[in-house]
């Protein structure tokens, strides 16, 4: 029981501590910074479950010579098997989950894809991660990429018929760009690791939140590293081809969808999607007047900073959690031995 007590606050600890580092990404800071914020605040609950499995196997695994002819030991033996059941069945079934969606996702692209011209090809080079571009037959304007599955696998961005058709070729070019950054920065695979970790923390307060901020980050970062190696030229495309999208959204044509997962901001927008899409059309304008350099913006001052934080958050949160744990100790003989 007092395991299961243990858990239940330090779960406590975790929602506390997103929200305070949630409140501190509102603040301005570089794109590094503030990525290993929120991996930090994904790692939170990860290492609290870890952390619970570790304790609670030794006493489910090995549990005391009494156990079947004392209920209250076969009693805290059950609490046991159903606490490890409740919080971590959830985690294996989202990975399994997530798993069967990642090999759909392949297949799809393999089967309803076929290889571009040699024109689009050649748009790519100079861009931030080789690929190669693939086509996908569709009336609706989106564009996604796809990492190699092993090494030497070549990567792929998928470009849509429509958006093919609908953009020039300055603007197919920032699009294609933007999808190479995200190859760059290993978007795909955190992606991929955050929304498993939405689903297996479903019953956190800000899982849903802390997810969508992590793809609004991603988006921004690609526009930016764009912009600033792209100069004002392909800012400006970019921003075009963002705008070409929400229009598009705005009056669809009419055609059968022809994928079943979402390319954000280039296939459907809601309200808050419209609601971005003009953020980043407003910023690559903004971006559009800076010049051009090569490579993200990653000082040695950020480097510093960023690392204080995370080293600085990791060592508080082990001390808290050390604090409850000599706390919850004598809490657990006051109850072993029957004081209360």
């Amino acid at each position: 029981m007092i395991h299961l007590l243990f858990l239940l606050l330090s779960l406590g600890l975790v929602i506390a501590g997103q929200k305070l580092a949630l409140t501190g990404l509102k603040r301005p800071g570089g794109w590094a910074f503030r990525r290993r914020v929120q991996l930090l605040i994904m790692a939170l609950p990860v290492s609290t479950l870890v952390l619970f499995a570790l304790t609670m196997l030794p006493g489910m695994l090995f549990p005391e010579n009494e156990h079947f002819s004392s209920p209250e030991l076969h009693r805290d033996w059950l609490i046991f098997l159903a606490g490890v059941a409740v919080f971590v069945a959830p985690g294996g079934m989202a990975l399994l989950f997530n798993l069967v969606r990642l090999v759909w996702l392949y297949l799809q692209t393999g089967r309803n894809t076929w290889e571009a011209p040699l024109g689009l090809d050649r748009l790519l080079e100079g861009s931030f991660a080789p690929a190669q571009v693939r086509l996908w037959h569709s009336s609706r304007s989106f564009a996604f990429n796809l990492p190699g599955l092993w090494p030497g696998a070549r990567a792929r961005v998928i470009l849509s018929t429509g958006m093919v058709a609908e953009l020039d070729q300055e603007e197919l070019r920032a699009v294609l760009w933007h999808e190479s950054a995200h190859l760059a920065h290993r978007d795909f695979w955190l992606t991929w690791v955050a929304s498993w970790w939405r689903l297996a923390f479903f019953y956190l307060p800000d899982s849903g939140r802390i997810f969508n901020l992590l793809k609004d980050e991603q988006e921004l970062a690609c526009d930016e590293r764009v912009a600033r190696s792209g100069g004002q030229p392909l800012a400006l495309a970019l921003a075009a081809a963002l705008l070409k999208a929400w229009e598009q959204a705005l009056f669809p044509p009419v055609a059968r969808k022809s994928f079943g997962f979402s390319a954000p901001g280039l296939v459907s927008m809601g309200p808050d999607e419209a609601i971005f899409t003009e953020q980043r059309v407003n910023r690559l304008l903004d971006l559009g007047s800076l010049p051009a350099r090569s490579g993200p913006a990653n000082s040695i001052r950020q480097r510093f900073r960023t690392t204080g934080f995370l080293g600085g958050g990791v060592g508080l949160w082990l001390g808290m959690l050390e604090i409850m744990h000599l706390i919850m100790l004598p809490m657990g003989c006051v109850l072993k031995f029957g004081a209360f």
